[in-house]
């Protein structure tokens, strides 16, 4: 009954959900005037308390790029691709019918209904197109709506509420900053808002009747999500916890396992050194030992605080090291002849390139300049460190992979601060940039990114295309390199600074986060001579009775001694 008294408080709420929309679809077509009243004195309002300030401005443009198409197509990409590896196929089917469900309507409605922006006093922001509904609004509805519903399952009970509250602020301030920014009136923005609870409630049902159809148990999708059962795939992470063989926190790489080994070791000296019964307790005293120093929480917990501390302080280390070694390597090299000398070919190379430029040479050279940019890498970084959570269900590789890719990037920022290098003197094909040209931030991304990927596919797998990561971590660096050096935009000591950050970075970040611990494989048993427990003394009375008789087959030996 309760179940059924949910699924009716739902219907009802989309259906008023969808008439509200319709209910200002007319209004908004027959420029209803109390409504249109409202809405101008709602946009004007907001533009006086907006438009003064830098920062209001700032902050609401920051807002309302959460609900761009940009930002909500990528977490619908990553949540997709997510759910297609771990084999969750209708989810990933409802979560894509609704997100481009939303991409439909904004732009069929805005050129149905035709209702122009406001115009304000003092203009801050511009907006495309038509004003109702807000796409903004809808879209950002519709997507976190979404995600909620798939991902749901996955999050304790306890945090299922704090979720839903948060996302629904956050799908309020983005209609807010719509408003504030003064491209929409408040009535686009209900509009948005009604229609994405109509659509979502649609293709939420549509999904509760698949399963119903299917035989399986109707949920409340407000409380448990859309595939209940689906739960342990869901979650980013294992939601089994990993044995201590297979998976240690994150410790000094050497030194992680030392308490481990000496309970170990200790456990198996003493079960090899005793002759007598009494060893047995002696040996069972040393395993417990062992295992109490294997599985203690207490024990494990400060290991861990302490490896963890020890890893930021090494990548603390390693990081002013390399960028020590990029001021030493970088700063001569841009005192010399005013940072155009012709140390390695700095002048003759670029010179070269800038005498032999082809139209169809650059075409080939500003998509391999474009590959290696911030856009770039960010996208490839995010498709890499969604595919690796989803197969891998482990954070290591992504904490490996976001520490080699602000790492660089603080790298590179920080040493061409201090360098200073002034770019080739030839036409820079790409214009004038505003950092200097030691080292190149684009190879030097390009070759992390690519090393990452390659570092963290190669031993999980022995099909053949392990080794595309490989070639890319190659051929990619090779390929921004030379478009750089032939637009004009570096020297090939800059290719080399860049190959000296990603080298060093990309080592210390390996050998101290350890991306493919999961892998490491449990140890085999130590071979130890068998203990008394096996092979019992013979007692007094029985050694007696065999010396005085002989045994009817003795062995070799015994004949031998014979």
């Amino acid at each position: 009954m309760r179940r059924d008294k949910a699924t009716l408080l739902r219907i009802s709420a989309f259906s008023a959900a969808a008439l509200l929309f319709t209910v200002l679809v007319i209004a908004v077509r027959v420029r209803w005037v109390p409504m249109e009243s409202i809405d101008r004195g709602v946009a004007n309002s907001l533009n006086r308390l907006v438009a003064p300030s830098d920062a209001l401005v700032q902050l609401m443009g920051g807002i309302s790029r959460l609900g761009s198409f940009g930002v909500l197509g990528w977490f619908i990409a990553l949540a997709s691709v997510v759910l297609l590896v771990r084999r969750q196929f209708r989810l990933a089917l409802f979560l894509l019918a609704t997100s481009l469900g939303g991409l439909v309507l904004d732009p069929v409605l805005k050129i149905a209904v035709g209702r122009l922006r406001p115009v304000v006093e003092q203009p801050v922001a511009h907006g495309g197109g038509n004003s109702f509904p807000s796409g903004h609004s809808l879209n950002s509805f519709i997507c976190y709506a979404a995600l909620v519903l798939v991902f749901l399952p996955a999050l304790p009970a306890r945090w299922r509420r704090p979720l839903l509250i948060a996302v629904g602020a956050l799908v309020a301030l983005i209609g807010f900053s719509r408003l504030a920014l003064g491209v929409h009136f408040l009535s686009d923005v209900l509009g948005g808002w009604s229609l994405a609870v109509a659509w979502v409630g649609l293709c939420a049902g549509a999904f509760e009747l698949w399963r119903y159809e299917r035989g399986e148990q109707v949920t409340a999708p407000l409380v448990e999500g859309l595939e209940p059962e689906a739960a342990d795939d869901l979650q980013l992470t294992s939601s089994h916890p990993p044995t201590p063989e297979r998976e240690l926190p994150l410790l000094h790489p050497r030194g992680s396992d030392d308490a481990s080994a000496r309970a170990d070791d200790d456990a198996a000296t003493t079960r090899g050194s005793g002759t007598t019964r009494g060893s047995d307790h002696a040996a069972a005293r040393a395993d417990d030992d062992a295992a109490t120093t294997r599985g203690s929480g207490t024990t494990r917990g400060s290991e861990s605080r302490h490896g963890r501390g020890w890893i930021v302080a090494g990548l603390g280390v390693a990081w002013v090291l390399t960028f020590g070694a990029l001021v030493g390597l970088g700063v001569p090299l841009a005192r010399y002849r005013a940072g155009n000398g012709n140390m390695l070919g700095d002048s003759t190379i670029p010179h070269w390139f800038a005498g032999h430029r082809t139209d169809a040479l650059g075409h080939v050279t500003i998509v391999g300049s474009e590959v290696g940019n911030t856009h770039a890498i960010l996208a490839i970084g995010l498709a890499i460190g969604a595919l690796a959570l989803a197969v891998i269900r482990r954070w290591r590789p992504v904490v490996f992979l976001v520490t080699v890719m602000f790492g660089e990037l603080s790298l590179f920022l920080g040493s061409a601060a201090i360098v200073g290098r002034a770019r080739p003197d030839v036409e820079n094909m790409d214009g004038p940039m505003p950092t200097s040209s030691f080292p190149s931030g684009h190879v030097a991304a390009t070759i992390c990114i690519w090393l990452v990927a390659a570092v963290l596919v190669m031993p999980r797998t022995r099909a053949w295309w392990r080794w595309l990561p490989v070639a890319a971590a190659v051929l990619m660096p090779l390929w921004v390199a030379v478009s750089r050096m032939y637009r004009g935009m570096h020297h090939p000591t800059d290719i080399l600074g860049s190959c000296v950050l990603a080298g060093l970075w990309v080592f210390a970040a390996w050998w101290l986060l350890r991306p493919n611990h999961d892998l490491v494989e449990e140890p085999a048993p130590a071979r130890t001579r068998p203990s008394e427990s096996t092979i019992q003394s013979p007692s007094p009375s029985e050694t007696t009775s065999a010396a005085q008789s002989p045994s009817p087959n003795p062995s070799p030996n015994a004949v031998i001694a014979q």
